[in-house]
């Protein structure tokens, strides 16, 4: 039944009677927006407005609609009460709409995901948009004084990017108002605008993910005293600040610098500070610092304090995998079921984070005893594979993305494609804490070695890494126990010479035998080589017979290997190792025996002599360490693909002239 004027006036009282309500409710929202927004992002816009009485006057009487307002419009209509929330991407709303489903009533019938309205052949109003009422147990709410009043009303509120705002607000204004009718031509035209504006969304998306990726590890770009030296100029201006409570940016630039170089008690220093402004990032950081720094007692009360932080970070922003998967970290060695559950939560939230896949599949193995979970998963391995990759491709997450990928080329049973990985991710880590923790993933599954081939490889190289790098004691005491010395008369002047064992040695280069013999006789010292009658090896058994005196030769080879397969008895010592076949194990054994004999790396030298995937282990492997290699020019195979490769291009790497001077230049000098 049409409504008479009366009725209007009458419902237009009420709304001034109890308009005063929507305003508190306005004014409380905007309070609420601004907290949840400022743990999003700094570049946020927050409006909330009551609905005017002249808006609500004019609404109610629109035709076909006010006979569906019933007796009381006040009740019925959702934005008397009016919020809206604008940040900067698409990750920022989908953080806030978590947070605001978490932290408010939802009228869910009536609330809305406007892109999810549109055809698929249609572009136009984007933003979430809920109706909502307020939930006295929100943590927003701490510290407010929220009027009784206010707590059956309902709120509409909006949630979107800047690029969809702006479309809003200018097709709002010029293609929603008008009394007059637009012609088809023009809407085309604002729909065609908003097509690239939602493109623009997911661009950004996409670039910022990237950034945000290289931000978090920007220190694998630098070396320690160059991450140190950043440290002190950053630090020397934040104590200088006029005020440093508003430094927080400045703070968390450090505290990235600082995770990379394990300075955690300068985090917790300095995270301390700005522990009152409840910001997720604080939160996260402080958390992990604590359980790092204190990890030894991990029932202590700053390792749990630790976790608490975390556990807080992620009730602040529930997205965050990053928290997620460090509270899980916290966990490893006090509950591996309980550091599944936080893995599994983050692994659900984001299957493309490389960090959370790592940790997810390593817990699942270590829990169930089996590596099960590879094989039904490996659809899931290649995803992570391909991301790895695409971030190595453009440089980020670094060491990161090459530990991972090494670890899931292993899972994928590509050994050479993981040694590789692995090599690289030594090579770029600026801390040992990056390469112990991978470690100690790996001895976590070490009820599976038998099942996953390469794991020990692994194991012994990180052990290098750790021990040659970083001066890791804990390392070179594990190296003895487990893969023991098998020269224990090492001594300089050393050098290497390794390569084609492939071709026969009169098959290496004109005149090699004889410019590499020559040369040699300058030499004086020990030279570490595979000990067979083949190609480079061989070459290495016509230096120790020529000089019998001045060189002595050690030689590592696997306790099985194919019988047509010749030891070369002109070598001094000869060493077995317990591979089948010839493999990295030998190059992995003498390089165990240099560090075991604590012979200064930066004296050691390396002559490479074309190669195979061995011998290019062996080349990157002592380039890593920082160790001199020369490799002999146009001699076909992988040293001669190192030479040719931009990646591997530094001061250590050399390219050698057949010739006797220069050979004998590069041995002794």
């Amino acid at each position: 039944m049409k409504k008479d004027q009366d009725e209007f006036i009458r419902e237009i009282n009420i709304y001034k009677e109890c308009r005063k309500d929507f305003v508190k409710y306005a004014e409380l929202l905007e309070l609420v927006l601004k907290k949840i927004g400022k743990n999003i992002s700094l570049e946020i816009i927050v409006q909330t407005r009551a609905k005017t009485v002249t808006s609500y006057a004019e609404k109610i009487q629109r035709p076909g609609k006010a006979e569906l307002y019933g007796l009381n419009p006040v009740e019925d209509l959702t934005d008397l009460c009016g919020g809206r929330i604008i940040l900067p991407t698409l990750d920022d709303v989908e953080k806030c709409c978590q947070i605001v489903e978490e932290n408010f009533k939802i009228q869910w019938e009536d609330s809305e995901d406007k892109l999810n309205t549109l055809d698929k052949d249609q572009f136009g109003y984007l933003s979430h948009h809920y109706i909502v009422q307020i939930n006295p147990d929100s943590i927003y709410l701490q510290d407010l004084d929220v009027p009784d009043e206010i707590y059956h009303l309902k709120a509409e509120l909006q949630i979107r990017t800047l690029l969809q705002h702006c479309w809003s607000v200018i097709q709002h204004d010029n293609l929603y108002k008008p009394s007059i009718k637009i012609p088809d031509k023009i809407k085309r035209q604002f729909f065609r605008i908003a097509a690239i504006l939602e493109d623009a969304d997911h661009e950004f998306k996409n670039s910022l993910d990237f950034l945000s990726i290289y931000k978090a590890n920007y220190g694998a770009y630098m070396t320690v005293q160059e991450i140190n030296d950043k440290i002190n100029s950053l630090l020397l201006v934040y104590e200088n600040a006029p005020d440093k409570s508003k430094e927080l940016q400045l703070v968390l630039r450090i505290v990235k610098l600082a995770r990379a170089v394990e300075k955690w008690d300068l985090n917790i220093k300095l995270l301390t500070e700005f522990i009152n402004y409840n910001d997720p990032s604080v939160l996260r950081e402080l958390g992990l610092a604590l359980y790092k720094y204190y990890g030894k007692n991990p029932t202590g009360t700053e390792y749990q304090q630790g976790q608490k932080y975390l556990e807080e970070a992620i009730k602040l922003d529930p997205e965050d995998t990053d928290a997620l998967t460090c509270l899980g970290g916290s966990w490893k060695k006090l509950n591996l079921e309980k550091a599944l559950e936080y893995y599994n939560q983050s692994y659900n939230i984001n299957p493309d984070d490389t960090y959370t896949g790592v940790n997810y599949f390593i817990t699942n193995i270590a829990l169930n005893k089996n590596i099960d979970i590879i094989d039904y998963s490996l659809p899931a391995i290649k995803n992570i594979i391909k991301i790895s990759e695409e971030q190595i491709l453009v440089g980020i997450n670094i060491p990161w993305a090459y530990l991972n990928n090494g670890l899931f080329k292993l899972f994928s049973k590509d050994v050479n494609g993981s040694l590789n990985n692995y090599l690289l991710g030594i090579k770029f880590s600026t801390a040992g804490w990056m390469i112990s923790t991978h470690l100690d993933d790996l001895d976590s599954l070490s009820m599976i070695d038998n099942e996953l081939e390469g794991i020990n490889i692994v194991r012994q190289l990180l052990l290098l890494g750790l021990a040659i790098r970083f001066n890791n004691k804990n390392a070179k005491v594990r190296l003895e126990r487990e893969y023991g010395v098998k020269e224990r008369n090492l001594s300089l002047p050393l050098v290497i010479i390794t390569g084609s064992t492939k071709m026969r040695k009169e098959e290496l280069g004109d005149d090699l035998q004889k410019n590499l013999l020559d040369a040699s006789r300058f030499y004086k010292g020990m030279i570490i080589s595979g000990s067979t009658v083949a190609g480079v090896c061989d070459l290495v058994g016509d230096i120790q017979k020529s000089y019998p005196h001045s060189i002595k030769t050690i030689g590592y080879i696997p306790k099985d290997f194919p019988n047509h397969v010749k030891i070369d008895v002109r070598y001094s010592n000869i060493h077995q190792t317990n591979g089948t076949g010839f493999s990295f194990l030998e190059a992995l054994q003498y390089w165990t025996d240099i560090v075991l004999n604590e012979i200064p790396i930066s004296n050691i030298k390396l002559l490479g002599i074309g190669g195979g995937k061995i011998s290019a282990f062996e080349y990157r492997l002592a380039l890593i360490f920082g160790v001199y290699v020369g490799i002999i020019e146009k001699i076909t195979g992988s040293g001669l693909k190192l030479l040719q490769d931009p990646s591997w291009q530094n001061e250590y790497l050399i390219n050698v002239e057949n010739q006797v001077e220069t050979i004998k230049d590069f041995l002794i000098k």
